[in-house]
């Protein structure tokens, strides 16, 4: 929604990982009526829960880097 015009006024959710000493910053936002709905909810959980980090170094689970190419 970030430069469109006619938007109504937007909710805005910032969220702060740290991760091997990098701040990772993601931002969700919706319109104000639908940001506490439950569906813009789930949405939020649902990124939250799909991001993860993949370290190179991983020995436990070298695999894990490529489960999703299959």
């Amino acid at each position: 929604m970030e430069g469109l015009t006619n938007i109504p006024d937007k909710g805005l959710e910032r969220i702060l990982l740290i991760h091997n000493d990098i701040l990772y910053i993601l931002t969700y936002q919706n319109t104000v009526d639908e940001f506490d709905s439950k569906q813009s909810q789930e949405t939020i959980q649902h990124i939250l829960s799909s991001f993860r980090f993949i370290d190179s170094t991983d020995e436990e689970n070298p695999d894990d880097i490529n489960e999703d190419d299959d």
